[in-house]
């Protein structure tokens, strides 16, 4: 059949161009009216007069239907195409351009099938965009929770060495003030005395601030802005998970070490400390914080519950990657497993350790003459290879 535009066929081309302009807002409404409109324009002989040129809307309604929800929006193009086959072998689509102008079906079957397709590649290209948006805001929350974990555990630390100075300061004192009941110590004992305790104030002042710093972002965690440029390029690659300086870090534990023994015999205690070894290249910063942690919160425990003028041991051996700290001394008077062990101090340390690779174990033991001794043991790898495996398998998980 061939012929002109009629006029209830440019009708039904005119509103199938306004409901295309409606997919815009409804695309699956608009999808479901032009298909109607599409089934009249293939069966009814005096709407099929346009039937091609009804194509075009047609099928743009269809590819935003698809875009918006792809399974319907696929019907919606299979029942265009089978209503124009329908037509087709009921003779009643024409070509729509005038006089003239012989059916043919095949043209329209085009946009009728490209369209969905277009619609699906739309889709998948803003589902793309959207994973994407969403793998950057989800980098984003990483990176801030990774800030805000690491200046957490810069302000623990700092918390901790803080109260562990000042329970330090404080058994100093009690223990000076025993010590003097009995004869005043002459003037040049008693300055030097003052300036020691003074010195261990200031420190707890100092790092008091740098929490607050730490807490409110004005300081990078684990800076201190007092270091030289060669320490604050070596914390600088903490923050970025670089290695440390094995013979820098076996220096500085060697004089943690000998500080914690200083700090103990100050108070009456024949201290026995040292390190056995070296620290491997390649070590891991972390690790190291937290073997630094441990020495001080072993030697604050040693001065508040072990038994005063007594024999005390803190050593570190090194074994390869491994670092391991022993410590030992005389359980003080009214002490027990339970009372030792309901502190904070040594929980989260072992939390800290289990979470790195270590260990940490402690009890109360019988020496020879039935002296009641605290041991505690702590293993703990250092060697940055062991944390590659592990964030590696981290990352698998």
């Amino acid at each position: 059949m061939a012929g002109a535009v009629t006029p209830p066929s440019a009708a039904l081309l005119l509103a199938s161009c306004t409901v295309m302009i409606a997919a815009y807002w409804r695309p699956m409404a608009a999808g479901y009216a032009n298909a109607a409109l599409w089934i009249c324009a293939c069966l009814i002989p005096p709407l099929s007069a346009a039937t091609l040129l009804t194509a075009l809307p047609a099928a743009a309604t269809c590819m935003l239907a698809t875009h918006r929800h792809p399974r319907r929006g696929g019907c919606i193009a299979i029942v265009q195409v089978l209503a124009l086959a329908a037509g087709a072998m009921a003779g009643t689509v024409t070509g729509g351009f005038g006089d003239g102008m012989e059916s043919e079906p095949t043209v329209g079957v085009l946009p009728l099938v490209v369209s969905p397709l277009l619609g699906l590649l739309m889709a998948w290209w803003e589902r793309l965009d959207h994973a994407r948006t969403a793998q950057r805001e989800l980098e984003e929350r990483r990176r801030a929770m990774a800030e805000q974990d690491r200046r957490a555990r810069a302000a623990t630390r700092i918390h901790d060495r803080v109260t562990n100075r000042l329970a330090y300061l404080i058994l100093r004192m009690d223990n000076d003030r025993a010590d003097w009941e009995s004869a005043m110590p002459d003037d040049g004992r008693l300055l030097g005395e003052l300036r020691d305790l003074a010195a261990v104030a200031r420190d707890a002042l100092e790092e008091t601030r740098g929490v607050i710093d730490i807490l409110d972002g004005n300081r990078l965690a684990g800076i201190d802005e007092n270091d030289d440029d060669s320490e604050n390029a070596e914390h600088s690659n903490v923050m970025n998970g670089s290695d440390a300086d094995p013979l820098g870090e076996t220096a500085m534990l060697r004089d943690h070490l000998a500080e914690a023994a200083d700090r103990l015999t100050a108070i009456g205690f024949d201290v026995d400390a040292g390190l056995d070894g070296a620290l491997p290249a390649g070590c891991n910063v972390e690790a190291i914080d937290a073997l630094h942690d441990l020495i001080d919160e072993t030697c604050n425990n040693i001065a508040k519950h072990a038994r005063p003028h007594t024999a005390c041991r803190i050593c570190v051996m090194m074994r390869g990657d491994t670092a391991m700290l022993d410590s030992c001394n005389v359980v003080g008077d009214g002490h027990t497993q339970e009372s030792m062990s309901a502190g904070t101090g040594l929980h989260a340390k072992a939390a800290q350790f289990q979470r790195l690779g270590g260990t940490i174990d402690h009890t109360i033991t019988r020496a020879e003459d039935g002296t009641p001794q605290w041991r505690l043991s702590a293993t703990l790898p250092i060697g940055s290879a062991h944390f590659a495996v592990r964030d590696s398998q981290n990352e698998q998980i």
